[in-house]
């Protein structure tokens, strides 16, 4: 077993870690938080990342046309759009709530609530930018542009020490059980 502390998504923690040699998964125990089994990218978590990225993708497609689409209805008085939009706005939520639920650590995901907020506002982005393109037919300049990229590099910048990773000792000094591994962990910064 190793024990280490750290801070992490949920502020200090004591990290409690030990590889069962039956299971090649990985306990995780915060002491300051929840107990979540993870396996370094493992089906499961990409299943998870994959369906919150879905629903995340679908709730923008609502929430864009809710916020954007009622340019295109130059007739409707502010009340109507107001309406309208709401009522375009419901199924954002119904795709957004378990988009976050699936994805956030606490619920087994893979990401913390600052990453599914970044991931959220890239795909914003995105479905922003193919709405105006095609819907609205307004063309980014150049320096929304590369405001859009630096938003996605940011995305990518987050996603860095997403998960506690664990590797084997290389310190030759320190004593080995020869039936349990040894390792260290690297701060999830």
């Amino acid at each position: 077993m190793l024990e280490d502390t750290r801070t992490g998504p949920v502020g200090k923690c004591v990290v409690e870690a030990t590889n069962s040699e039956t299971n090649s998964e990985l306990e995780i125990k915060m002491i300051c938080g929840s107990t979540f089994h993870k396996s370094a990218y493992s089906s499961c978590d990409m299943n998870k990342v994959l369906i919150t990225i879905m629903l995340l993708i679908g709730s923008n497609c609502f929430m864009t046309w809710a916020w954007y689409g009622h340019l295109k209805r130059t007739g409707w008085t502010l009340p109507v759009a107001i309406l309208l939009s709401w009522m375009i706005a419901l199924p954002e939520y119904i795709l957004q709530v378990p988009a976050n639920r699936i994805g956030h650590f606490s619920s087994g995901g893979p990401f913390t609530v600052a990453q599914l907020k970044i991931i959220q506002e890239a795909i914003t982005l995105i479905v922003f930018i193919v709405f105006s393109l095609l819907i609205l037919k307004d063309k980014p300049r150049w320096n929304e542009t590369v405001a859009f990229a630096l938003i996605f590099i940011a995305v990518i910048f987050a996603m860095l020490g997403r998960a506690p990773i664990l590797e084997p000792s290389s310190t030759a000094d320190s004593p080995t059980d020869s039936t349990a591994e040894s390792t260290t962990a690297t701060p999830d910064e």
